[in-house]
């Protein structure tokens, strides 16, 4: 006969099992108050813990396991995971080769090796110890699927495509293999395949946060935003995402109308979010009382006075007294069906900055504002970047006069006598300044960074040119967007094919001569 005690610990474990740690550490707790309750309660616990993010207290958790349990390799494998999650990598690696020195044929702690190895920069050793080991063991799924992710790290998509697609037919039931197949599939432009895989990895866990926000972002890319809007709220949730979020203590606003509230609005990500998103200030200032906009750097002084700003406070200083908060990037998914009624091809709403096309007499030069490379630390900055040598062809054309918008780039101006002869390199402080030069010019080219925003908002003609695979917002194809009726968007029609793109843009200047 099974005792009480025995059945609470198989309770546990199916919570565990089925994602439900906070209630499994609840139903656990009465056991660790009366004691010591040995390995496989705390092996639990940890578990629990783990899923929890209460990594300090999981590692004390599986220690205590391992001191009851001196050759158990699993618990060896969940203390380094947890010391992984803690980017505590050294410790890791220790704790992985103790495992190993008992098992050093365990496929679960050399598939951790192999990724702690990558993590501390050795990875040269981490790709042998991946070629060795699946020459050894080709079964073996997971050690398939972690190269297969690293390799897309290092933007080795076919190559990971490759070991995923291993990895997929070995661990069919892998959420994470699938939701890593459908990252790479989506690189390399085929698009549908990767939904058809991200909807196969959150169909086998709907708790996979990195899934669900990669769906999300899948769907807008697609441009079917009803769905992903509302989804998109899942990048909250997803490791990869979560140091974006602010430590507010205020509630976060639901959408809902608070005509007595003031509402928070703090920014996210890069400078081109923040100002696309900016249209749906004034939707959202309809439903509160007082909008209040929390910012600092470059973009304040482009935003203080923008529509549907009530205040502008320096995000440097103590929090503005305020009800509610939100992400200015989550106001399409709360505000809709509103936000659909003339917001989508706004034309310059940014009124104060405004560009006005002015008369072009036949002699006058045709004023054109350059940018040729995005934040170097951009995740995908190799593949949208250029260089101002890509541009030269460009400098045949005797009657454009040209305009650095280039924040950093008057010191690669300076350094090309061409460029110096025939660019001028205004003081670009913030944001404001940029937007006071643009409102001086007929055209601006960039590739995908914050001024193709800010030319868009302002409502200047702006010609924005795109990898391959671009950010989600420009879509998978078109030379138009929903987001700026201004804007032209060039694509490379193939992965790399930069040359096509430089002939199309010096066809289209000719043709607006």
């Amino acid at each position: 006969m099974v005792c009480g005690n025995e059945v609470m610990w198989i309770e546990v474990l199916a919570l565990n099992a089925q994602g439900r740690f906070a209630e499994a550490l609840e139903k656990m707790a009465p056991a660790f108050v009366q004691g010591d309750p040995g390995a496989v309660p705390w092996k639990l616990r940890g578990q629990a813990l783990y899923g929890l993010g209460r990594w300090a207290e999981a590692v004390g958790a599986f220690a205590k396991v391992l001191q009851w349990l001196p050759e158990d390799c699993e618990s060896y494998e969940h203390l380094a995971k947890t010391l992984l999650a803690m980017e505590r990598h050294d410790q890791a690696l220790l704790t992985v080769d103790r495992g190993l020195m008992l098992d050093h044929g365990n496929q679960a702690l050399l598939s951790l090796r192999f990724v702690l190895l990558w993590r501390v920069g050795n990875r040269d050793a981490a790709l042998r110890l991946a070629h060795q080991h699946l020459q050894d063991h080709p079964g073996d799924g997971s050690m398939w699927q972690e190269r297969g992710t690293m390799l897309l790290e290092q933007g080795a998509d076919q190559e990971a495509l490759f070991d995923l697609d291993r990895a997929c037919r070995l661990l069919p039931n892998h959420s994470r293999a699938r939701g890593n197949r459908a990252t790479a599939l989506w690189r390399l432009g085929r698009y549908r395949e990767a939904l058809d895989d991200l909807n196969r990895a959150v169909a086998l866990d709907p708790t996979n946060a990195s899934a669900q926000h990669h769906r999300a972002l899948l769907w807008l890319f697609l441009g079917d935003f009803a769905l992903g809007f509302p989804a998109y709220e899942w990048r909250w949730s997803d490791p990869a995402h979560l140091a974006q979020r602010p430590a507010l203590s205020i509630p976060f606003w639901q959408g809902e109308v608070m005509m007595g509230a003031t509402l928070l609005v703090f920014p996210e990500q890069g400078y081109g979010d923040t100002i696309q998103f900016i249209r749906f200030l004034p939707l959202a200032r309809r439903r509160v009382a007082k909008v209040i906009v929390w910012c600092s750097g470059p973009l304040a002084p482009l935003l203080r006075h923008a529509p549907g700003v009530d205040l502008l406070c320096d995000g440097e200083h103590t929090v503005p007294p305020c009800d509610v908060c939100v992400s200015v990037m989550s106001l399409p998914g709360l505000l809709k069906p509103a936000w659909e009624e003339g917001v989508l091809g706004a034309w310059g709403y940014l009124p104060e900055f405004a560009w006005a096309n002015r008369f072009r007499t036949a002699a006058a030069d045709f004023r054109v504002g350059l940018v040729w490379r995005g934040r170097p630390t951009h995740r995908n900055d190799h593949n949208r970047s250029l260089r101002l040598t890509w541009f030269e062809p460009f400098l045949d054309r005797e009657w454009i006069a040209w305009t650095c918008l280039q924040g950093d780039g008057g010191g690669e101006v300076a350094g090309d006598v061409r460029w110096l002869e025939r660019m001028a390199c205004p003081d670009l402080t913030d944001f404001a300044a940029t937007a006071r030069v643009v409102q001086t010019l007929d055209l601006v080219i960039t590739v995908d960074t914050a001024v193709a925003h800010l030319a868009g908002a302002l409502g200047c003609p702006v010609w924005v040119l795109l990898p391959f695979v671009p950010d989600w917002r420009w879509a998978a194809a078109g030379e138009t967007t929903v987001w700026y009726q201004s804007m032209r968007l060039f694509r490379q029609p193939a992965l790399g094919d930069w040359e096509s793109v430089r002939n199309q843009v010096l066809m289209a200047l000719d043709a607006n001569r």
